[in-house]
């Protein structure tokens, strides 16, 4: 039962626009480029605003956009996740709805990006202390 591997105990579901998150991670990678020790991208979203922020650390060239969403359950905490950008980006692409959801479970657990047709299974990348000041 391939269900089973679904996280459980949301913190936050959110809701973006494709082409938004799309163009933000796109413009992440980017920036990102060829270096030889891979960045971070960090996902960051307090409780309490409506956007999600897209932040490229450690690496050479720096890059932030935020990207406006709506929360369909309510934060129980803040949001800080480190993502491999190419993975979030392709998983983004995949999609076919015009708005996606998010669905956060923890910074150390894996997190779901879904449409109506599909959802996908995100794995995290462990951030070290100083990222999770950022």
């Amino acid at each position: 039962d391939y269900r089973a591997i679904f996280p459980k105990d949301c913190k936050f579901v959110m809701q973006v626009d494709r082409n938004e998150i799309a163009n933000a991670l796109n413009r992440c990678l980017i920036c990102q480029g060829k270096e030889l020790q891979k960045p971070h991208t960090i996902l960051k979203c307090a409780k309490d605003s409506n956007s999600i922020s897209v932040i490229l650390y450690k690496a050479t060239n720096k890059f932030s956009d935020d990207v406006a969403c709506n929360y369909s359950l309510e934060a129980s905490e803040d949001m800080l996740i480190g993502i491999n950008t190419k993975f979030l980006y392709e998983a983004v692409k995949a999609t076919t709805d015009e708005k996606i959801v998010i669905q956060y479970y923890g910074s150390v657990h894996p997190f779901v990006v879904c449409d109506n047709t599909l959802r996908q299974l995100i794995a995290p990348v462990r951030l070290d202390e100083a990222a999770k000041k950022v």
